[in-house]
């Protein structure tokens, strides 16, 4: 667990919990491969040219075109850098410089996605002016790139004090009791009280790594209890979510999105929470920040049914967008496998939706029976709004 250490130096509704990303095995994907590229991650690619002696120059490109070097005519076809939305490059240094001298470049890459038949290369093309008579000379060599899927997604509970995360599950006192009005209407003349029992929020920090353009959010939430008294409210929630912690604390949370659940969803797909967007395009193995908010109303549920606990569990599922927000194939470009605490065993790194869980619980409150008369008299009971 030394992984996610962090110091708790974040306060109070100021900074922005930051969770760092399942860091990915080997055994799964490899991120020093230059030739299977993961998305955010720089790569260094390097010739030598021994021979013969004179002044050289070094232009890198990237390209989807095929034919390289056309009736001795080397191809405009190249991957623009300079443009943001090129779709493949994120970043790259002495990127097609005409006068280069250096042997290497740098290349980010961004998460792209190749039909059949569709590829992309990394070109090298040299240019050697011999000392003696000035002729030039060239040569040009070629990689082949293929992009690899490494996209994650990890969930931990806020710790209470707001001052750093908790992989372990968290407990918290169920909310006091805040209105209770005598009903005289109810059962024939005889009355009860109409309760409101408060409500209880919960907070998360999520982590994704390596993917560009953003991602499609699910849900499933379980733990929501029926109503106390039959026809009455039971729990239902409101789930929160915003890049920025800040915006979730207090009474009115300015959220990026919001949705509403009055029972449990437990589906094989959950429900769609929303889009989340990379801030910089591309986000690499350091990881994006979302926040979640929970807020648990209990309406007329009592929690008072000699139950310890209460426990909600929050499980998320992720899939990769393109540039057009449409969803990719989720069996394809799903959230990974969180293996890593299992790597010993890890001979599936594939798929397994909503293995991302996070609980949290609620303590229940008194249970009240009354003791009073032979036989034992009830009290008012628990009943709905009218």
């Amino acid at each position: 667990m030394a992984l996610f250490a962090l110091s708790a130096t974040q306060t109070f509704g100021q900074d922005n919990i930051l969770l760092p990303p399942t860091p990915l095995p080997e055994i799964c994907v490899d991120l020093d491969d230059p030739l299977n590229v993961v998305p955010g991650v720089e790569y260094t690619y390097s010739v030598e040219v021994p021979a013969p002696p004179g002044d050289k120059t070094y232009h890198w490109f990237v390209t989807q075109h095929e034919n390289f070097i056309d009736d001795g005519v080397l191809t405009i076809n190249r991957v623009d850098i300079d443009d943001e939305d090129n779709g493949f490059l994120a970043a790259g240094s002495d990127y097609y410089d005409e006068t280069s001298a250096n042997e290497s470049i740098q290349l980010t890459w961004e998460s792209f996605t190749l039909d059949p038949g569709e590829f992309v290369f990394v070109v090298i093309y040299v240019e050697n002016t011999l000392p003696e008579d000035g002729c030039v000379t060239n040569n040009l060599k070629v990689y082949r790139i293929q992009p690899l899927h490494a996209f994650t997604l990890d969930i931990a509970n806020i710790l209470p004090d707001f001052s750093d995360f908790t992989l372990d599950d968290l407990e918290q006192c169920v909310d006091d009791v805040q209105t209770a009005t005598f009903d005289p209407n109810w059962d024939d003349g005889n009355g009860g009280v109409v309760y409101d029992y408060g409500q209880n929020t919960f907070f998360y920090v999520v982590a994704a790594a390596n993917f560009t353009n953003g991602y499609q959010l699910s849900y499933q939430f379980e733990g929501l209890q029926g109503p106390t008294p039959e026809g009455s409210p039971g729990q239902h929630a409101t789930i929160y979510y915003s890049n920025t912690m800040a915006d979730l604390i207090g009474d009115d949370p300015t959220a990026d999105g919001s949705v509403t659940i009055e029972a449990d969803v437990t589906g094989d797909d959950g429900n769609i929470l929303g889009i989340i967007h990379a801030d910089n395009g591309t986000v690499s193995t350091d990881g994006q920040m979302l926040y979640i908010r929970i807020d648990i109303i209990h309406n007329q549920f009592e929690a008072a049914d000699e139950e310890s606990i209460y426990p909600y569990e929050l499980r998320l599922d992720a899939v990769l967008v393109d540039e057009e927000d449409t969803v990719l194939d989720p069996d394809e470009y799903g959230d990974l496998l969180n293996i890593a605490d299992q790597i010993e065993n890890a001979d599936d790194c594939g798929r397994e939706p909503f293995h991302n869980l996070a609980i949290q619980a609620l303590n229940e409150r008194p249970t009240v029976d009354s003791q009073t008369g032979d036989p034992v008299v009830p009290f008012l009971p628990i009943v709905p709004e009218p």
